[in-house]
Order: structure tokens, then C-alpha cells, then sequence
């Protein structure tokens, strides 16, 4: 059955949605400020103050071609740190790639480098500086079960992408995770391949999941701008309750998958392009 029509009216004026969309039907909407009236030039103002205390930024520190660049004759001495992404003629063909043992707290100039460009940076072995707590799917769902079967909820349904044809299913949490383990198959034998996706929402993710969503954040490399609360750089953790920004995590994606990819049905998450830059921390597991 079609909704109910919905549109502003003639003088421009927006009608609160019929009942059927999920309003009351009669009125009209109007558009309100949370902040009060002086609340942008406060804030301009302090943004002034900051500049002036901290002193003009160095633009050239971080502007030009990075050391790291491949010369002329495809040598660079930070070849230990760059890996190949492409094959153009150009010599922008290598992502920096630093280890997370090399990058030292405060040394944010050769990332701001990279960054400044919009290029992808890919920091190796972030796991290693963390606790070492294990993201295997059954230990979350065992941390998760211990957690929500005191609240009665340790078994329920969400919803996951069928990877086949890109359309969400309902399945109980317990045969995802088991399924994760034990595999699934479809009646023609051909491989089941679920994605799970934003599970636990990050709004609940550190009460469901407290101890991974700890160690998540140890993981994150240059949490001057990656953490979610506590980064000075993070512009988005500054905003306040009130407005609306991005979904700042963490949330997982957990996909059932094969060393060689099948050609069709894939969990790997497609070339996409996000609203806001994002950290993402990728962990491959292989079961035996």
C-alpha cells in the first residue's frame, strides 16, 4: 500500500507527516537552533584566539612532495615503509605504510604529509602494541553471551548481508558465530557467505563488548586524530551532544570468507566512498 503524499505546502511551509510516515498529521514543522544566538560568533572567536596562541602552521613543513616519494631513478630510502598500489607513469605509486612500532607519539609531520593529499595510509601491525585479547568470533560471542545473558538477550536475531546476492537476512547471533566456525551451505552445496555488519551498534559496543572495545582503541595508530573522544585533533569528538555528526565507533564487521576469492558472493567489502575519513583495523583469521 503506497504512503500517504507528502510535501510542503504552496507558502513553503513544511506539514508534520501524516500518521502513516509516522507523524501526527496536523501542524506545521519549524525549523529551531539548539545554540543560542551568539553561539557562532563565540565560537569563531575562539577559534581566533587558539590561532593567534599557537602561532601561524608551518605550511611548508607538510606541503610538497613527501621524502618518501620514489626518485627518479625508483629508489627512495623509506622503501622499508611504502608499498605498491599502482602502476601509473607517474611515481605516486606507493602508500606509506609505516609499522606501528616506528610511529612516535607527537610525530604527526610525514602523516600530515600523506593525509593533507587525501592519500590512504596502511599502518602494519597495530595488534602488537595492544594486550593481545583475542578477536576470534567465538571469543567475542562468548564475551557478548556472558555479558547479555545476564539481561536475557544473548541470543538474538540480527540481521546479515548474504553476500550471494546482497540482500539481509534475519539469523540468530549463535548460528552466525557457529556458522562462522563450522561453515554454511546453501542446498546446492555452493558456499554460504555472511557479512555482519555495525555488530554491536557502536552506541552499545564498549557496554556489550568492554574489553575489545578497550583494546580497539590501544590498537588505533595517531589517536591524535583517530580517537573517538579523547583526540585533540579529532574535529568530530569536539562537537557537541546536541548536533548531529558521524558515527565515530567502534563497530565491527565480521565476514565469513576463503583464502581465494569465488568470483561471485565475496564478503570483501566494495570500493566505497565514506562521508568522513575513517580508521579501519582489518584482522584476517584462518580456521582450521
Amino acid at each position: 500500500m503506497p504512503l500517504p503524499e507528502w510535501k510542503a505546502t504552496e507558502l513553503g511551509e513544511i506539514p508534520c507527516p501524516p500518521e502513516e510516515r509516522g507523524g501526527c498529521g496536523h501542524g506545521k514543522l519549524e525549523l529551531k537552533c539548539f545554540f543560542g544566538e551568539s553561539w557562532v560568533s563565540e565560537l569563531k572567536e575562539t577559534a581566533e584566539n587558539l590561532v593567534v596562541a599557537c602561532g601561524p602552521a608551518e605550511v611548508s613543513k607538510i606541503s610538497g612532495r613527501c621524502p618518501c616519494s620514489k626518485s627518479n631513478d625508483g629508489g627512495s630510502a623509506w622503501d622499508g615503509q611504502l608499498r605498491k598500489a599502482s602502476y601509473r607513469s607517474s611515481r605516486d605509486n606507493d602508500l606509506y605504510c609505516p609499522l606501528a612500532s616506528d610511529i612516535q607519539p607527537g610525530k604527526l609531520e610525514h602523516f600530515q604529509r600523506h593525509w593533507i593529499m587525501g592519500e590512504p595510509i596502511v599502518v602494519r601491525d597495530v595488534l602488537k602494541l595492544t594486550s593481545g585479547l583475542s578477536w576470534d568470533p567465538m571469543v567475542m560471542w562468548r564475551a557478548f553471551r556472558n555479558i547479555s545473558g545476564k539481561r536475557g538477550s544473548s541470543d538474538l536475531t540480527v540481521r546479515a548481508v548474504d553476500c550471494l546476492d546482497s540482500c539481509e537476512v534475519d539469523i540468530k547471533i549463535r548460528h552466525f558465530f557457529t556458522g562462522y566456525s563450522d561453515g554454511r551451505n546453501y542446498k546446492n552445496s555452493w558456499p554460504e557467505m555472511l557479512k555482519l555488519k555495525d555488530w554491536p551498534p557502536s552506541t552499545l559496543f564498549e557496554e556489550r563488548l568492554p574489553r575489545h572495545g578497550a583494546e580497539f582503541l590501544s590498537a588505533l595508530p595517531y589517536k591524535e586524530y583517530t580517537h573517538p573522544r579523547s583526540g585533540i585533533l579529532n574535529l568530530a569528538s569536539k562537537l557537541a551532544a546536541e548536533m548531529l555528526k558521524p558515527d565515530l565507533g567502534p563497530k565491527t564487521y565480521i565476514a565469513y570468507g576463503f583464502a581465494e576469492e569465488l568470483g561471485r558472493g565475496d564478503s570483501v567489502t566494495k570500493l566505497h566512498c565514506d562521508i568522513s575519513d575513517a580508521v579501519r583495523v582489518i584482522i584476517i583469521l584462518e580456521i582450521a
